[in-house]
Order: structure tokens, then sequence, then C-alpha cells
């Protein structure tokens, strides 16, 4: 009887015991998130696995113009330069030149970046800044031109998102594969034709004042198609520091 007593006694010590652990560490965490600060900013550096942002909110930016932090172990790999981050603190973790010993960091989407000199190259490629990358391609799906510009019979759709991009990737899949990080540094004009007969390359970017003119080479091509094209097109993917508004580029056909 003393034994079953003890062991009743025993199980109640241990489940009090562990009934007051389990409190205090949520006590900890929900005092942790209620008194846990909030920086949002765009990441402008990286270097030995130190983040460097600026702040978007002004009265932060005015004490700290720039905030850096250790990137999570582990995810290093995870984080590039124009991710926008909410990166969380505890109070007096931050210190006066603007290190800060992070609680938490999210991810707030992507930040367009215009850098004089783009040293990040488009996926899938080794061209930099604004050495030429393009895709000619065909198109065998229907395309509503009303929202397209046109030039020289030709048709073009400046594009800075990522989001729309899919959208005209999902109606021309021979569109060239592009991923969310590109448009970061980068913007994608698309050409059409319905001059199927032809294919077009990307030869030349001539910046004036406020104004782009892109160079195409018009090509007869040379064997059939399988199927029926639409539209012959190419793709042309620009740095950020090129970008005009849409009504002042110009395409031009060299002869």
């Amino acid at each position: 009887m003393k034994k079953k007593l003890f062991i009743f006694i025993a199980i109640i010590i241990v489940s009090f015991s562990c009934g007051i652990g389990v409190n205090y560490f949520l006590s900890k965490k929900t005092q942790t998130e209620n008194t846990s600060l909030t920086i949002i900013g765009t990441i402008v550096h990286i270097k030995d696995n130190i983040a460097t942002i600026n702040p978007q909110d002004e009265e932060v930016k005015k004490a700290y113009p720039e905030i850096k932090f250790a990137l999570p172990e582990g995810e290093e790999s995870s984080w590039v330069v124009g991710d926008i981050v909410k990166a969380k603190y505890l109070p007096g973790h931050i210190s006066e030149v603007g290190f800060i010993e992070l609680t938490a960091l999210e991810s707030n989407g992507k930040a367009r970046l215009f850098p004089p000199t783009n040293d990040v190259p488009v996926s899938n490629s080794n061209s930099r800044g604004t050495k030429n990358v393009f895709k000619s391609f065909f198109a065998y799906n229907e395309i509503e031109l009303e929202s397209f510009s046109s030039n020289n019979e030709l048709y073009y759709k400046k594009i800075t998102s990522y989001e729309e991009y899919n959208k005209y990737k999902s109606l021309i899949p021979e569109l060239r594969t592009l991923t969310e990080n590109d448009f970061i540094n980068y913007y994608l004009i698309i050409v059409l034709s319905k001059d199927i007969e032809h294919i077009y390359m990307f030869n030349d970017l001539i910046e004036n004042e406020n104004s782009l003119n892109l160079e195409l080479l018009k090509n007869k091509i040379l064997s059939e198609n399988t199927q029926t094209p639409i539209f012959s097109g190419v793709a042309i993917i620009l740095p950020n520091i090129t970008e005009v508004p849409t009504e002042n580029i110009k395409l031009t056909i060299k002869k």
C-alpha cells in the first residue's frame, strides 16, 4: 500500500514538474514573440554569410542606414541580394553599428535592383550586365495582342515581374526559362511577329536619352516546322538599368 502511495505521489510530482516546464517554455516563447522588434528591408550585400539590408522604414533608416546580421546556419544559400526580408530581434540586441542578433528571418518577396554595374548573370547563362541574352521561338497558342505595343509590324511587351512572366510562359512554353531571382536585376521584352516565314534574333541595344532602340535580325527559316506556328518571336532579357517607359522602346530590323 505504501509502495502504491509512493508511486502515485511520484507521478503527481513528475506531472506537476512537466506542467511547470511546459508552461515556462510556452510563456517564454509567447513573451519572445510579444517583445520582438521587426525590421523590413532589402538585402543589398552578402559577404561571408553576413547580410546587409537597407531598411524600408525612414525612421529606422535615420538611426541605422544599414542593418547587418548573420544568415541562419544552413540557410545561407537560400538568400540572395534583392530579397526583401522581415528580420526579428529582441530589444537591446542591436549594436551601435546596426548589427542585430536574429530571433527569426522571413522572406517578404523580391525587390528590383538597378545597379550601374551588374555582375549577377542571368540564370543558366554566363552573360552579365549589358551582354545580350535572348532566345528566338515560335508560338503555337493564340495570344491577345491588345496589351502589346506595336512598332514596324512587330508586337512587343515589357515584363518586369515573375508573376506576369509565368502568365506568358504558360501561353508560350518556348519562352526562355527565367527564375524569380532573374527579375531582381533584369526584365524581359517579348517580341512577336505574324510573319512566321522568318525567325527573329536580337542583334544590338542602342540607348538614347530615356529611349531604347532594339535592333533585330530577320532571317528566312531554312527548314519547315512540324507544326504551323501562329507567331515568330524573340525573348530579350535586359538589365534593369536600361529600362525606359514602354512607349519609348523602338524596334528596328537591321538591313
